[in-house]
């Protein structure tokens, strides 16, 4: 679930590297925000201000959970976590797996 995203211009912080969540939903805020234009209703993602030479960055904060559930049927059990992480109000799912287990007879 991670991906690189290359930025490269004047509105953006030169040989910077993002340290927050970010995701593909953050490009058209981020390039609304450089273009002046402020979209027509909600959008999903954010605009990436601390990676951008006019923006602070300074107040984000991101926060980031693992949920897990495990659930034990006759001689097996499922397990599974996703991490999760929040950023204002938008939320990045970071990673996510699941496994079953058989109980060994012995």
């Amino acid at each position: 679930m991670h991906n690189t995203l290359i930025a490269s211009g004047p509105d953006f912080k030169e040989g910077f590297i993002d340290q927050h969540p970010t995701g593909n939903m953050d490009v058209m805020p981020t390039i609304l925000q450089i273009l002046g234009l402020k979209p027509e209703g909600t959008v999903d993602g954010r605009v990436l201000s601390e990676a951008m030479v006019n923006g602070d960055g300074s107040e984000i904060a991101s926060h980031t959970v693992k949920l897990e559930a495990r659930k034990s049927f006759g001689g097996a059990s499922w397990s599974q976590y996703l991490q999760v992480s929040k950023v204002g109000k938008v939320v990045y799912f970071d990673e996510g797996n699941g496994a079953a287990r058989t109980a060994s007879k012995e």
